[in-house]
């Protein structure tokens, strides 16, 4: 059957835009369009030019929302294409699947289910194209039960509380279909697989925004896009309900949940990786001086401060307020490393730290996470 102008038209603007397709098929009353956000986060899933796209996200957003309506274009308007959803455990990532069969459940309305599904199960959906959505729940080592699936569009839900260790088996699955892997989360671990996926993609944004204005030595980019998305973005919740969610949770699991920030836990003295590189050591000091060493595991960076016995006045802020306290101490040098091995850590602290403070620190040998809770030090040595 050959269609008129008019109608491939139409079927050109329905294929390249998952937000026209929702509101021509699966709008209703009471959900009449997607958000500005979604929208925007429906389009670059449809974009060609990314592969990748991590989201950053607060929680109560809509993003699971999101994917579904994403899903269900994509399997209605492509053939013969396989859609992934991953998360920690199966409840999760069945979470994307079922919005999916939500939404084309509102075809039956208009009589059009039938013309678009084959069949649908607790796991998986078939459409009469080919087109298939499957759900997996990471739940065993290494994620065994998703090694040898294939997609063209993969979600992983939640992806700051999945293993690292579990990735190696996830990605693959879109690497020799030339298809778009979306990670979505809330702010968890730093340095873990999520936060350097964003983290990355951060840095990437930059690079483009140099080459955009002009910067000719910057070279081709990845393919990748980055959102990050506060719940302060969705009028359903208003700031009542989050001011009460703050004085629930705490200001930094608040701020964590909600606001997409990264940070550690209320025990932790450094609440996010700090900068430590710009400050300078000082040749000598004539207070007595300490190191203390945070050695990071897989999610956690390795961190390392020098501080000097010192009491006197310093500025802090405290409740976005500044003022002057009295410290015992004040800290002279630090470094933070993400992703380097203790053995390269090792040779840091004895090629820049130990011929400072030759007499102090006389030999620093790499020791594990395990040695150090064997010795009730919680991670923590101090030299």
């Amino acid at each position: 059957m050959t269609l008129s102008n008019e109608a491939q038209k139409e079927y050109a603007r329905l294929k390249s835009d998952p937000v026209y397709f929702y509101e021509k098929f699966l709008a209703t009353e009471e959900e009449p369009a997607p958000f500005d956000y979604q929208k925007e986060v429906l389009r670059a899933i449809a974009d060609p030019q990314y592969k990748e796209i991590t989201i950053l996200k607060g929680r109560q957003i809509g993003m699971s929302w999101t994917m579904g309506v994403a899903a269900c274009w994509f399997a209605s308007m492509w053939e013969n294409r396989k859609i992934l959803t991953v998360a920690f455990n199966l409840e999760q990532a069945q979470l994307i699947l079922n919005y999916a069969k939500t939404f084309m459940a509102r075809l039956k309305r208009k009589g059009l289910f039938d013309f678009f599904i084959e069949s649908s199960a607790m796991r998986h959906m078939v459409w009469k194209n080919g087109s298939q959505i499957q759900a997996f729940g990471c739940t065993v080592p290494d994620a065994y039960n998703v090694r040898g699936q294939t997609a063209h569009l993969l979600f992983v839900d939640e992806a700051a509380i999945i293993y690292d260790r579990m990735f190696p088996s996830i990605t693959p699955t879109v690497a020799n279909t030339g298809g778009t892997a979306v990670y979505l989360g809330t702010a968890g671990s730093i340095g873990s697989f999520f936060y350097r996926k964003w983290s990355d993609g951060q840095r990437i944004a930059d690079l483009r925004k140099r080459k955009l204005m002009g910067d000719d030595a910057i070279g081709e980019l990845p393919p990748v896009k980055t959102f990050t998305l506060p719940s302060t973005l969705c009028p359903k919740l208003t700031p009542e309900i989050l001011e009460k969610e703050k004085r629930s949770l705490g200001e930094i699991k608040y701020n964590r949940e909600y606001l997409g920030v990264w940070m550690g836990t209320a025990e932790q003295v450094f609440t996010k990786i700090p900068v430590f590189d710009e400050r300078v050591m000082p040749t000598k000091s004539i207070r007595p001086c300490f190191a203390g060493i945070d050695v990071g595991r897989v999610n956690d960076p390795t961190v390392m401060i020098i501080i000097e016995t010192y009491f006197g006045e310093m500025q802090k802020v405290i409740d976005g307020i500044k003022s002057n306290v009295m410290v015992p101490y004040r800290v002279i040098w630090g470094k933070a490393w993400e992703r380097n091995t203790q053995a390269e850590i090792a040779a840091d602290i004895m090629h820049n730290i130990h011929p400072r403070f030759p007499s102090r620190l006389y030999q620093i040998d790499t020791v594990s996470y395990t040695h150090l809770r064997a010795h009730e030090t919680r991670g923590n040595l101090v030299c």
